[in-house]
């Protein structure tokens, strides 16, 4: 067989990073073209997005949180941000274009204080409006679904679908790469392999872990599973493991597409 020139390790990053990178694309266009508007048309999120936005702004216009700009009202989201706005408010006010130095350091002190003051009363009151609780919660289980069902459809279509029933034993990153997906005796998995191993990376890498730390947390799945490829003998990531699934580059290690195949290339080559 013709030994290749790059390690089968970076062909498998490789390969997991194109496919990480589709789902994505995937999770987008989905989210945007469908389930967005249909979140909008049986649960008007659009509707319920204004209302809190116009909680939010009347208790943020009460403790001197934003102001009303000549397009649209915009909030302070830092201190900086309400600092500035001050200290220019302050140089109009007294025909400056520039403030002493000593002065502004006075003032600056001044406006980051009534900012804290201002936004921890802005937040209490945010946080016990019952209306603005009741959407907040029904917006995030909107948005708890939507991810559901994107990374559901969308994990299934490039994990499951394509590798065990379209492109026999590969995704579309492997395919670039040329690695397989074998069972411990190098036969091409099966799908009730693939149905385990697609469980495990939607309900435990996906569901789990967004539930328990959220969506930026699962960013580092993929670094996860190199320290699991890392600390295991086989070179196997999590989801692998326990489904019984390893990836080999068919250009080094045969590929069978049965059981018998593999008996015979054993007794063929490797008794002595």
């Amino acid at each position: 067989m013709k030994k290749r020139k790059s390690g089968v390790m970076l062909r498998k990053v490789s390969a997991g990073i194109i496919d990480v990178l589709l789902i994505i694309f995937a999770l987008f266009l989905l989210t945007v073209v469908v389930a967005d508007p249909l979140a909008d048309v049986f649960f008007n999120t659009s509707r319920n997005a204004k209302l809190m936005n116009e909680i939010k702004r009347n208790y943020a216009l009460s403790e001197d949180m934003g102001y009303q700009g000549e397009k649209e009202f915009v909030f302070f989201t830092t201190s900086k941000d309400y600092v500035d706005f001050k200290l220019n408010e302050y140089k109009k006010e007294h025909g400056l274009d520039i403030i002493d130095e000593e002065k502004e350091i006075e003032l600056k002190t001044k406006y980051e204080v009534v900012y804290e003051q201002n936004k921890e009363r802005y937040t209490l009151k945010l946080e016990s409006d019952q209306e603005y609780i009741s959407l907040s919660n029904k917006q995030r289980a909107i948005d708890y679904g939507i991810f559901l069902f994107t990374t559901l459809v969308s994990e299934i279509f490039f994990l499951y679908l394509i590798p065990f029933h379209l492109i026999k034993g590969q995704t579309l990153g492997m395919k670039m790469q040329g690695l397989y997906f074998v069972d411990k005796n190098n036969v091409l998995s099966t799908y009730k392999r693939g149905i385990i191993y697609f469980l495990v990376i939607y309900l435990i890498e996906t569901v789990l872990v967004y539930t328990i730390l959220g969506l930026d947390i699962i960013l580092l799945i993929p670094i996860l599973n190199l320290i699991v490829i890392l600390f295991n003998k086989s070179r196997q990531t999590l989801h692998g493991l326990i489904s019984g699934i390893k990836v080999v580059d068919y250009a080094l290690e045969p590929v069978f597409k049965n059981i018998s195949e593999s008996i015979n290339y054993k007794n063929k080559y490797e008794t002595t």
